[in-house]
This record gives C-alpha cells, structure tokens and sequence, in this order.
C-alpha cells in the first residue's frame, strides 16, 4: 500500500488581510516519517498544523490528504486518517485513562453505536504503546504531566491515524519525560505505520530523535531536510536572531549552543 501523504500545494493564508502567514507553501509529509517543525515564535508553526488538519483552510492552492482535496473530505473521515493534539488540550479533563482513551475512538462510531470490543482492544493497543496500560483504572488527575501527556498520545493513538500531528507534546515535561516520549514516538514511526508531524521549540531533542527537520521563518521554508543539514549555525544564526554554534551530541547529533 502506497504510505499516505499530506501536501501542500500554493498554500495562501492569512488571518487578517494585512497579517499574511504563507504564500505559496509548498510542502508534503509522509507516513512512516518522523517530522519535526522548528522556527521561532510567530513563524507559522501552529498555523501550519491547524491547515493540516482541516482546522483552517488556505485562502488559495490546496491541501491534500493522499490525492483528495481536504475541503472534500469529511470530518469524520478525516479523524480515522489523521489525528492531532494540542498544547493544553488536557488541563480540563476528568476520568479514568481508559476511558479518556476511548473517546479517540469516537470518530469510528456512528452516533448511536456503543463501543465495541474492537474498540477496547484498540485503546488497549495504544494505551500499551504508550507504555500507560497498566495506569488504565487511575483517574487522569493522579497521574504525573508526563503521564497524562501519554494518555493524550494514547486516545490520538487509539484512532488509528496514519497521520499524527502534535503542538509541541513535550512542553510542559522534564528532560527525562521528554526523553522518554520522543524515544516512544520515534518508535511508533519506524514501524512505517504512522507519521508523525511535530511541532517543537526543542531543537535538540529534535535533532535527536526526527528524521527530517523543517524550519519555519515568517512564513517561509528557511530550510528542510536531514538534522544535520538543518541545525546548521548559519541557519540558526538567521532565524533565531543570535550568533549560534553547533558541537555533536553523543549519538552525532547537532547540539545548538551559542558562540
């Protein structure tokens, strides 16, 4: 089976007609990749995930998911395709993990269908990826913040998406949770089945464990490709405003520092 791709083809938008955020973005992702999304505050990052998933649609060109146009999808079809979280999203929430699971399978039901054992053993599958299934029976306000990001992760898991797409799912953690959770999602993507498309402020711990890096700078590709090619101290330099310099981390990785 041909993996599934989200592209942008000409994208345009704008929030306001003076506040201009792309213009002719062209950009796809693919699943079985792991993407991180770099670039500093206002550099169109969330927007980029809200047209991605069917939030915002472009003012001109298109966005499709595999070969349709994703103004011609429904929303229902694109929940089992693609599947998103954002910062935040749990502050509010209440209720045992498993249950809170379970809703990720919500858009595989119709309204008057119950759950299924299927859907059980989905949420069992993804609860176990992200290494919470034995915190099933806890109330999500008795678990750590890493705990509870991983119960986020879990119910987008439990969609069965082809596509994930995150705002910055390591915000609110430490190092080691961090860590933790991008070495899980890194997993998830090299078994092919799912994509990953990460938003983050963390250039390290992405050059650490994405693939692929795309940097954003007012709107605009400033550079995507391998980490190495990315994280580079004239790239930096550029986008973030600050004389940057780049050393290797223990696994080769490029580690930003300053000069």
């Amino acid at each position: 089976m041909t993996p599934l791709e989200l592209q942008f083809q000409n994208v345009d938008f704008r929030y306001r007609r003076d506040r201009e955020v792309f213009l002719g973005l062209d950009l796809h992702f693919r699943q079985g990749e792991f993407t991180a999304v770099i670039g500093p505050n206002g550099s169109g990052k969330s927007t980029l995930l809200r047209l991605g998933c069917g939030m915002l649609r472009p003012d001109a060109g298109h966005i499709l998911l595999g070969d349709r146009d994703m103004r011609m999808i429904s929303s229902r079809e694109r929940a089992c395709r693609l599947a998103v979280t954002f910062q935040l999203a749990g502050r509010t929430l209440s209720g045992k993990v498993r249950d809170l699971v379970m809703l990720g399978r919500i858009s595989r039901r119709l309204w008057w269908q119950g759950f299924t054992v299927q859907d059980r053993e989905a949420a069992d599958r993804a609860m176990d990826k992200m290494q919470i299934l034995d915190r099933a029976e806890t109330p999500y306000g008795e678990l750590s913040g890493g705990e509870q990001q991983r119960v986020l992760l879990a119910a987008a898991l439990a969609q069965e998406p082809e596509l994930l797409l995150l705002d910055e799912p390591t915000s609110a953690l430490d190092f080691g949770h961090k860590y933790e959770l991008l070495a899980l999602l890194r997993k998830l993507a090299a078994t092919g089945n799912t994509g990953i498309i990460m938003i983050s402020h963390d250039l390290d711990l992405a050059a650490r464990f994405a693939d692929r890096i795309i940097l954003l700078h007012h709107g605009r590709i400033a550079a995507d490709g391998a980490p190495d090619e990315v994280i580079t101290p004239e790239n930096i330099s550029a986008c973030y405003g600050f004389p940057a310099a780049v050393i290797r981390g223990p696994a080769g990785e490029p580690i930003v520092t300053g000069r």
